[in-house]
């Protein structure tokens, strides 16, 4: 599974998106796009069967995290992002914004939506260690710098890094965890820790750590899932006096 994704239509309505891949002789090129369409009773889901030109990078396919965009989710994936469009139900790809794909290592880069509904795209500087750079997707599918944040340096008396070689007892490695759009939060896993990150103050709350003597480090991006409830179907909000 490459890409597992709801989107919210108008009403009630709302389409299910399953993307799977299949593997060939030597890489992974056929895949699948299957959309659930809420409002079809009789056939509700759709399927296309496609495969990647041989021409493409190859890679491998995995469920990074995904964000909606009106009908077309976007999947981050190891150097590119993966878009599905769900109304035409075609897949495609589309590059990253960093001029160093070196830098992406697992952990320091993450995907998001900014407050008018464009795709974001978080990455840490590999040289800049604790600045967070930005960049928005326009209308014409071009990526645009925005302001980078930078994380506080010091965390309850632990210094933070990006870097594997430099983690101690008394550092701790950095790793995206999250973003919720909503309220302009990002997560990190920090070893042992889970910290949120106010993108509008810009501090950052320890919100779980592990308090036993034996040392555990959580395991990945793949135990911390930040999430943002809502009023669903949106007809409820009406009731909501």
């Amino acid at each position: 599974m490459a890409c597992a994704a709801f989107v919210p239509l108008q009403g009630a309505g709302f389409h299910v998106v399953v993307v799977l891949f299949g593997r060939t002789v030597d890489s992974w090129h056929r895949y699948v796009v299957l959309v659930y369409d809420s409002a079809s009773a009789s056939s509700p889901w759709k399927m296309t069967t496609s495969s990647r030109q041989h021409g493409e990078q190859s890679y491998i396919p995995h469920e990074g995290p995904s964000v909606v965009v009106g009908d077309v989710v976007y999947s981050l994936q190891d150097e590119h992002i993966m878009v599905v469009n769900t109304t035409m139900m075609t897949m495609s790809v589309l590059p990253e914004p960093v001029a160093h794909p070196d830098w992406l290592i697992d952990g320091n880069h993450w995907i998001g939506k900014t407050e008018d509904g464009r795709l974001c795209f978080f990455a840490f500087d590999y040289y800049k260690p604790l600045l967070v750079e930005r960049w928005a997707l326009g209308a014409d599918s071009k990526w645009t710098c925005q302001q980078p944040l930078r994380l506080p340096q010091d965390l309850h008396g632990v210094k933070l890094t990006t870097r594997f070689g430099e983690i101690s007892s008394f550092v701790k490695r950095v790793s995206f965890a999250g973003f919720c759009e909503g309220n302009r939060m990002l997560f990190f896993v920090m070893h042992d820790w889970v910290v949120s990150f106010d993108m509008e103050t810009l501090e950052m709350e320890r919100l779980w750590c592990c308090d036993t003597d034996e040392p555990r480090r959580l395991g990945g991006l793949s135990q911390v899932y930040p999430y943002e409830m809502m009023v669903w179907p949106p007809v409820l909000k009406d009731f909501a006096n």
